[in-house]
C-alpha cells in the first residue's frame, strides 16, 4: 500500500459514496436523542493512527476519518479490531498544530468487503470546533441530546414577551436557566453583565440598527456570546448576521432539542469554561500607592497572553510555567485577584499533568482573563 493511501484503498469520489451511503442509513441529519455528542462531518481521506500493544508498542496504520465529536471519532479500516484495543490519533488543533489524542476502540462493524467502521473513544473529551470549522449560522452544535437539568446560567432574551420570550420560557421550564427580559437593544445593553451566560435576540424585531448596536459593546470588552433567532433565513440575512460574526443561530419556531444543544455550547462544557465576560479592572483605589503600576500590568497581561499562546502553539511547559509565574506574581499585589488565581490554577494543574494539552481549561481560563485586563 502506498504511503498517500489509506488502509480501504478509497478515496476522492468514491469515498465520499461510501460515507454519504453510510450517512444515509443511519439518518445522519437527524438527532439522536440517546447520544450526548453530536457527531459531525470530519472527512479526512487519510490519517495516521498508532495502534498500541500491550507492551506500549505502536503500529501504524493509515485510515480514513469519517466523523468526530467531543467524545470520540469513527474512522473506516481494512480490519477489524477488537474492544479495548487503545490507539492515538494525531488531529490538527487550530491553536496548538497537530496534537496526539488517546483513544480506546469500543465498537468495531462490517461495513462491507473489506471495510469496517471502528468507533473509538477519547480518553479526555475535547472542545471539537478546535479541530472543526462550522459556521455558527447552520444550526451546527457539539451536542445532541442535553438534559434540562444540566444548563444553569442567565440567558438574556431580547424579544417580543408576549410570544417568543413566553415560548422559550416554556422550552426551559424543567431546566436551571434564569431568563432576563429586554424589548429593545437600549434595554438589552443595560442588562449586558459579567453574569449573563448567553443573549439571545430575535433579528426580527429589533433589525439591522439594533443588531449593529448591540455588537458594538464588544469594542468596550464584553464578549458576552450573542445569539441570533429569526424566521428569515434568506441568504441576503444570513450573510449579515455571518459578517457580524455573531455566535450562533436559531431559525424560528424554536426548536426545543436544538435550543438546548445551542445553550449547552456556552452553559457547559469547554466552550462555557473559557467564555469570556467584561473587562477585568484593578481593585486597588485610585490613591492607593501601586495605582500608578495597574498600566505597566495591563501590558504585562497582555504580551503574557500572546507569550502562553505561543508556548501553547509549542507544546513549551517550562516556556508557559515562566510566563505564567511572571503574572502570578504581580496580578494579586496590584489588585486582580481573579487572574492570581487563576494562574495558581494552571501551574497547578500543569504541575499535575506535566501536559500543556492535559491542562486546556485552566490555560484558557488563565489567557482569556489576560486579556480582558483593563485599566
Amino acid at each position: 500500500m502506498s504511503r498517500d493511501e489509506n488502509s480501504i484503498r478509497h478515496s476522492g469520489e468514491e469515498l465520499d459514496r461510501l460515507l454519504d451511503e453510510l450517512d444515509h442509513a443511519e439518518g445522519a441529519s437527524e438527532p439522536d436523542h440517546r447520544r450526548g455528542h453530536a457527531r459531525l462531518w470530519y472527512r479526512i481521506p487519510r490519517l495516521v493512527m498508532s495502534v498500541l500493544d500491550q507492551s506500549g508498542r505502536a503500529t501504524p496504520v493509515t485510515v480514513a476519518c469519517r466523523n468526530i465529536s467531543r467524545g470520540g471519532i469513527a474512522v473506516l479500516h481494512r480490519s477489524f479490531m477488537y474492544d479495548g484495543t487503545r490507539c492515538e490519533l494525531r488531529l490538527r488543533h487550530k491553536l496548538r498544530g497537530e496534537t496526539p489524542l488517546c483513544a480506546t476502540v469500543v465498537r468495531c462493524r462490517h461495513v462491507r468487503g473489506c471495510v469496517h467502521e471502528i468507533g473509538m473513544r477519547f480518553e479526555r473529551e475535547i472542545d471539537v470546533f478546535d479541530y472543526v470549522d462550522f459556521d455558527p449560522l447552520a444550526e451546527q452544535y457539539a451536542y445532541e441530546a442535553v438534559e434540562p437539568s444540566q444548563l444553569q446560567g442567565r440567558l438574556l432574551v431580547l424579544a417580543d414577551p408576549g410570544m417568543d420570550t413566553a415560548i422559550i420560557r416554556h422550552h426551559l421550564r424543567e431546566s436551571n436557566v434564569r431568563i432576563v427580559e429586554a424589548q429593545t437593544a437600549e434595554e438589552a445593553i443595560a442588562q449586558l453583565q459579567e453574569d449573563i451566560a448567553v443573549m439571545l435576540c430575535d433579528y426580527d424585531l429589533i433589525g439591522t440598527g439594533g443588531l449593529d448596536a448591540l455588537l458594538e459593546t464588544r469594542r468596550g470588552g464584553c464578549d458576552i456570546p450573542f445569539m441570533i433567532m429569526s424566521a428569515d433565513t434568506s441568504p441576503d440575512t444570513r450573510q449579515h448576521l455571518r459578517v457580524s460574526e455573531v455566535d450562533g443561530f436559531l431559525a424560528k419556531p424554536i426548536n426545543q432539542t436544538i435550543l438546548f444543544a445551542a445553550l449547552a455550547e456556552f452553559m457547559i462544557g469547554q466552550r462555557a469554561a473559557r467564555r469570556q465576560g467584561g473587562p477585568i479592572r484593578t481593585t486597588l483605589g485610585a490613591s492607593h500607592p501601586l495605582h500608578a503600576l495597574v498600566g505597566k500590568f495591563v501590558a504585562l497581561a497582555r504580551q503574557a497572553s500572546e507569550e502562553m499562546r505561543e508556548a501553547c502553539v509549542g507544546d513549551n511547559v517550562e516556556q508557559f510555567r515562566g510566563t505564567c509565574n511572571r503574572v502570578r506574581g504581580t496580578a494579586g499585589t496590584l489588585g486582580f485577584p481573579t487572574i492570581a488565581d487563576a494562574a495558581e490554577a494552571a501551574l497547578a494543574q500543569i504541575g499535575s499533568t506535566m501536559s500543556l494539552a492535559e491542562s486546556d481549561a485552566e490555560i484558557r481560563a488563565l489567557i482569556s482573563q489576560c486579556e480582558r485586563v483593563a485599566a
